[in-house]
């Protein structure tokens, strides 16, 4: 489906008044798949403005991979929504670099789980072993909500877990 429209449209679809989430969803798939940075700002500014499809406006601009997002994203991690927070923390993770590490460090004491869980696997991700106190911290005294009860995952995927599994791929760097 990501070919039968050129870049422009799935454009103007995703910033669409479209009432169907679904067809704002499709856009921001497809232009993930295409990889094509002149989308990374059309899909900043969805990231804002689509609560419904942030998530997968998120992986669109991890697929993507332009790290012209990571101040945005570093701003995010200070909403006051925790859903917002959360899929920075996804981005950030997948687009690393030595100016996330602080912010993902800081995200791991947030109030929300899903945020702790999302910036603990995205500092395992980045692969900076500076980040093993931290997540050794979390490993021992999280004991917040499993992951399954935020995003139906299976079950027994705690805060505390990812932090340890974290924990794991950095040891075995």
């Amino acid at each position: 489906m990501a070919d039968a429209l050129p870049w422009e449209e799935w454009l103007q679809t995703l910033a669409s008044a479209d009432p169907a989430s679904h067809v704002r969803s499709a856009a921001a798939g497809a232009l993930g798949q295409l990889g094509d940075p002149r989308a990374t700002q059309p899909l900043l500014a969805a990231f804002s403005a689509d609560a419904e499809n942030r998530g997968l406006i998120a992986g669109a601009l991890s697929q993507i991979g332009d790290r012209s997002v990571i101040p945005a994203m570093l701003a995010a991690l200070g909403h006051g929504d925790s859903d917002v927070r959360d899929n920075a923390a996804y981005v950030l993770g997948t687009l690393g670099g030595p100016e996330v590490l602080d912010p993902l460090l800081h995200a791991l004491k947030d109030v929300a789980p899903e945020v702790r869980y999302t910036a603990a696997e995205a500092l395992g991700t980045l692969g900076d072993v500076r980040a093993l106190p931290a997540l050794q911290a979390v490993a021992e005294q999280d004991s917040g909500k499993s992951w399954s009860d935020f995003h139906g995952a299976p079950p027994g995927q705690s805060v505390a877990f990812t932090a340890q599994r974290a924990i794991e791929e950095l040891l075995a760097q």
